[in-house]
């Protein structure tokens, strides 16, 4: 995957992330040497948690089902007990999202279930393959600042072929709260072009990127940058499918933001899945 520069993101991003450039240990305009103090050790406090590396544990887990012909299984986030003291909001907020995915996964057996009793299952029309639903986690970044998370998703539930996504996650490390992609990218034009751009180099061969090949629904080149605007503007649903509205699936890393794209959603099911990076600087 390769990289872009010039992208214009939130300024004062790895400093305060939720505070713009008004940093909280700022001191101009205070008489009080008390209240000094207290603000230099909370700048202390938040320089050495900026430089922290975290470390968490991903667990399997199955679901069990009456029918073993249905698999299902999701993975639990837990913070690791070195650092749970230290970040209390994180390790609630990843619990909060593991029981997230568990609900969701267990939301998908029972639709599993459903379609087997409306359809049956004949190994001849489903290539030998059990009804499944798979969630895989994997940490993209776990510091003092941003806790980043991607998961893998898998689906069968007959057809001609399963279909695979992602889901994302963005925490703030120190209050636990989700980062939002409008407190990171404020130029929604600027960062769909430079998605685009990104595409053309690492996926050149890409049908959605050639115009003869028919992919006019893709429209990358106009779509990408109304869906970041659309993120931005808050008008952006998972409901809303194949269009200008529907999200973005996105990760900050250590050097920037990593976009994936899920089966289908720019290209053919033959060309696979999608994921390009886009730098800070």
């Amino acid at each position: 995957m390769k990289k872009l520069t010039g992208v214009v993101l939130a300024a004062c991003l790895t400093a305060g992330l939720f505070s713009g450039c008004s940093l909280p240990w700022k001191t101009k305009g205070t008489s009080s040497n008390k209240k000094v103090e207290k603000q230099v050790s909370n700048k202390e406090d938040t320089e050495k948690k900026a430089s922290d590396i975290l470390s968490l544990s991903i667990k399997y887990n199955y679901i069990n089902s009456s029918d073993d012909r249905i698999l299902v299984n999701y993975d639990s986030v837990d913070l690791s007990d070195a650092w749970k003291e230290n970040y209390p909001e994180l390790e609630t907020a990843l619990t909060d999202y593991t029981a997230e995915r568990k609900k969701e996964a267990e939301s998908q057996q029972q639709q599993l279930v459903g379609y087997m009793q409306e359809y049956g299952f004949e190994d001849a029309d489903n290539n030998g393959m059990n009804y499944s639903y798979s969630e895989r986690q994997r940490l993209v970044r776990a510091d003092g600042t941003v806790t980043s998370l991607v998961a893998s998703t898998y689906s069968y539930a007959g057809g001609a072929h399963p279909s695979g996504g992602y889901i994302s996650k963005n925490f703030d490390s120190v209050t636990g709260k989700e980062i939002a992609f409008k407190d990171v990218v404020k130029d929604g034009q600027g960062f769909g072009d430079a998605i685009y751009s990104q595409l053309q180099k690492a996926y050149p061969d890409l049908s959605s990127m050639h115009e003869e090949e028919g992919y006019e629904v893709f429209n990358l080149k106009e779509s990408l940058p109304k869906r970041a605007k659309a993120m931005i503007d808050g008008t952006a649903s998972a409901d809303a499918g194949q269009s200008d509205l529907f999200p973005l699936t996105w990760v900050m890393t250590y050097d920037g933001i990593r976009v994936y794209f899920s089966d289908y959603e720019i290209a053919s099911y033959a060309e696979g899945m999608q994921a390009i990076d886009i730098t800070y600087q």
